[in-house]
């Protein structure tokens, strides 16, 4: 599975198969997006208390709908976007194109392709109750892995196994209730991969993991499907 960087104001024409097509996207500007959601996003929208919040909503998933159209060849508006139940955003049966976004404090991240994919950025900061947090949702083998690491190492360790979690949980369409089902990698000097999901150790061969930087300040991690 190849994973390609694009560039988000120059879109590739077409996915091949294959092929998964990342971008990002700073969340600067809401007002050229607003026209583009649909009337049931722009209530959405508008339920956001905090004006920063809501302006990135807006321009998150109106960037998400110019980037799917241009895909698919429809207009951005047009674009039939549906939501499981667990919240993930899809196409409708018959569309072959799957898709993922992800955004944080002035950025998003997208991904593109044929499989099923998904992605999480996270601007790189302390986490005041990374400890915490590593005891209540990773697993037992990486719980004793973190706090085996010196603290300096720790917040860095804990957002690269954040996000390359969140990326595979988002893939599969669940949420941070299974973050201890989903065991990665985290170590600096390891490669992204996954070690094990729900206990099946041999999962981790049916997915490509990836890490990048899209923007100075923030980590991002993808989660790519290989054909069976």
């Amino acid at each position: 599975m190849a994973v390609v960087f694009c560039e988000i104001e120059a879109p590739r024409p077409s996915v091949p198969d294959g092929e998964t097509h990342v971008y990002a996207a700073p969340l600067d500007d809401a007002t050229p997006y607003l026209s583009l959601l649909t009337s049931d996003e722009r209530e959405r929208a508008g339920r956001f208390r905090l004006a920063r919040v809501r302006d990135q909503f807006v321009a998150a998933r109106g960037r998400l709908r110019a980037l799917l159209g241009h895909y698919l060849g429809l207009p951005a508006r047009e674009v039939p976007v549906l939501y499981a139940d667990g919240g993930k955003p899809h196409l409708p049966k018959g569309f072959t194109l799957q898709f993922n976004l992800s955004h944080t404090d002035g950025l998003a991240v997208y991904a593109v392709g044929k499989a099923r994919v998904g992605v999480d950025v996270e601007r790189c900061r302390a986490i005041p109750d990374a400890d915490g947090l590593v005891t209540r949702f990773f697993s037992r083998r990486e719980c004793t892995q973190f706090h085996s690491l010196p603290t300096e190492a720790r917040p860095g360790a804990f957002l690269r196994a954040w996000t390359r979690k969140e990326a595979v949980l988002k893939a599969i369409g669940r949420g941070v209730q299974s973050l201890d089902c989903c065991e990665v990698t985290f170590g600096e000097d390891e490669p992204p991969a996954l070690l094990g999901l729900d206990g099946d150790a041999a999962a981790g061969r049916r997915w490509t993991l990836f890490t990048w930087e899209p923007a100075a300040g923030y980590l991002a991690a993808g989660a790519v499907e290989s054909p069976k």
